[in-house]
């Protein structure tokens, strides 16, 4: 499952360059420390939704029987401090789907998004969004390790 979490990697780096995101903090969830509790910026935190296996039809195994064509999610969580207001989340949204939806690269077919929250114990606006993506996903034997 490298090739889920490289892409998600790939996605950051992107999401990061963005012009669009100046002054936005962009990172992979669970960090190695710990973040303050009250953002003063913006934030997009990308994590790893759930995995299922596209279909069961036998089309569906790659050549060598190596890896199967899967669909998966990435999580987004937006985090917008007080005083940028509730918009601020909802116009990251809208700069996620413009930067990825559009990527061939991701593999996206539909991006989705909650309504905005009061996060009480962070101090700010949030709003969690999920991408849905088609991918193939390759796996390794133990043989393969030796």
């Amino acid at each position: 499952m490298d090739e889920l979490m490289n892409l998600i990697t790939k996605m950051k780096e992107k999401l990061a360059a963005e012009e669009a995101f100046s002054g936005v903090e962009v990172r992979m969830a669970y960090a190695p420390v710990a973040s303050r509790t009250s953002p003063l910026a913006p934030q997009v935190i990308l994590e790893q939704g759930a995995v299922t296996i596209k279909g069961k039809a036998l089309g569906d195994y790659l050549a060598g029987g190596r890896g199967k064509q899967a669909k998966a999610a990435v999580k987004f969580t937006i985090v917008s401090p007080l005083s940028e207001g509730m918009q601020c989340c909802a116009g990251l949204f809208s700069k996620l789907c413009q930067a990825l939806l559009f990527d061939p690269m991701f593999g996206i077919v539909s991006m989705t998004a909650g309504s905005v929250k009061l996060c009480a114990d962070k101090s700010a606006y949030e709003l969690t969004a999920t991408a849905a993506l088609e991918t193939d996903l390759f796996y390794r034997t133990g043989e393969e390790n030796e």
